[in-house]
């Protein structure tokens, strides 16, 4: 029995099993599959390899429906949060083979009614390829120098209830697979995808409970101070990986609640473009002949419970030392030690940022900081 057809039945079986452990569930607790196929897109003339046919896979994923407990539930609407199982076939199987993927992500609501859901989603996971770059067997795989990368997935999704458990999905994806040049080769892979598939509610949604009031606002602007530390590879396959330190602060203007706006300054020392100069007898100088990056940054910030989802461009201040764009960007999720929405004195969060340069990612940033 092929593959696909041995996991539909077991995702059968299992739904059928499904109603005598359905209290110990949460509401509104959902399973669904889906089938897509779209584009990889080639968004650099020296990806060589072959895209013969579309790309194509499945995804698996269970999802449940926010409650009310929470302020931020009723801000975003009642969001519904979930975990996925991704495969996608990038249908050249000498070379890209297959990406498998594990995705928590958040879906929020433009349009909820009773027989009709419109909205978007946001993830950040991780994913396995299975026919990474290798020097000897597979040479010609520059998109993707090691097995484990990052996945980040944007979507539009709409849902119409066909009957009084099921759901019909459509809608459109955009992913990206790198490992943010930890490892080189790293151009990334990105496709475009167009999605159909059925859920399936295995619980009803419980009722909706009254947050407690959110405190007044008690200042416009807040101040952030963060440090970041990331690894990349510089150009040559299994060479030396170099840290690079950053430091950053700005300025944030709520527009709401779950929402502000923020400007400011950040600055990074790459020591690998110091060992550059160090191996090449570069003497220091003005312009470009230095390790120190100085950018100026704007972003919005989208705060969902103790997760803030950062969203940055920056351009930089002094001309960057490489082939790399003049301009760029910073997307990742971080973690509040308290809810922003109660407003505390000061609060610590943890996250990891993807900067990229279009659509080639640069380094995957741990960051540390402070909003005031």
């Amino acid at each position: 029995m092929p593959l696909r057809l041995r996991l539909l039945w077991g995702i059968l079986l299992m739904l059928a099993g499904l109603p005598a452990t359905a209290q110990s569930l949460p509401g509104g607790m959902e399973l669904a599959l889906d089938g897509f196929q779209g584009r990889t897109l080639r968004h650099r003339s020296t990806m060589v390899f072959a895209l013969p046919r579309p790309a194509r896979g499945l995804r698996l994923e269970a999802s449940w429906q926010t409650d009310g407990s929470r302020p931020w539930h009723h801000l975003h609407h009642l969001p519904r949060l979930g975990w996925s199982v991704m495969m996608l076939d990038y249908v050249n199987p000498e070379v890209l083979g297959r990406a498998w993927s594990l995705v928590p992500f958040i879906d929020a609501f433009f349009l909820r009614r009773e027989r009709l859901r419109l909205g978007m989603r946001v993830g950040f996971g991780l994913g396995w390829l299975d026919h990474p770059y290798d020097r000897l067997t597979n040479p010609g795989n520059n998109a993707i120098g090691s097995a484990i990368n990052n996945t980040t997935m944007l979507s539009l999704l709409g849902q119409v209830r066909v009957a009084p458990h099921w759901w019909l999905r459509a809608g459109g994806t955009l992913s990206h697979n790198s490992n943010a040049r930890l490892q080189v080769p790293n151009l990334g892979l990105n496709t475009a995808k167009l999605r159909l598939g059925l859920a399936y509610a295995i619980t009803p949604d419980r009722p909706v409970q009254a947050a407690a009031p959110l405190p007044p606002a008690r200042r416009p602007v807040g101040i952030t101070l963060r440090t970041g530390l990331a690894y990349v590879e510089e150009k040559v396959p299994e060479g030396p990986k170099y840290p690079v330190h950053v430091l950053a602060a700005y300025l944030d203007y709520p527009l709401s609640p779950k929402s502000r706006l923020l400007g400011g300054f950040e600055a990074a020392f790459d020591r690998g473009i110091q060992a550059f100069f160090l191996d090449n007898d570069i003497p220091k100088g003005p312009g470009n002949q230095q390790p120190w990056r100085y950018s100026a940054i704007v972003g919005h910030e989208l705060l969902i419970g103790r997760v803030g989802v950062m969203t940055q461009t920056f351009v930089y201040l002094n001309d960057p030392f490489s082939d790399r764009d003049s301009w760029g960007f910073k997307l990742g999720p971080q973690v509040y030690l308290h809810p922003p929405t109660r407003q505390p004195a000061a609060n610590a969060f943890l996250g990891v940022y993807l900067k990229a340069h279009r659509a080639i990612a640069d380094y995957a940033e741990l960051v540390l900081g402070v909003r005031m």
